[in-house]
């Protein structure tokens, strides 16, 4: 298996032929549990899940783009297998 780059990720800004359809709108807290982080999980036409962070109450930056749940996917497994041998 080989190492997955930051190239390989499927990040999407929003476009109009990019469009994606929000499933869900949540919260969480930061890593610190200081602020709380705004998130949406959406959908494209293809079916193909995606989440984006869209606001955080606390003065940290974020991107808005888009990352698809199959490339996050492939580098949990990817550091699972490192563990694993």
């Amino acid at each position: 298996m080989t190492k997955p780059t930051t190239q390989d990720l499927t990040i999407e800004p929003e476009t109009s032929s990019t469009k994606k359809r929000i499933i869900k709108t949540g919260e969480c807290p930061t890593l610190s549990s200081k602020e709380t982080l705004t998130y949406h999980i959406g959908c494209d036409e293809d079916k193909s899940i995606y989440f984006r962070v869209v606001a955080n109450s606390g003065n940290g930056f974020f991107n808005k783009d888009w990352l698809a749940l199959s490339d996050i996917q492939e580098r949990i497994n990817y550091r699972l297998n490192i563990a694993s041998t």
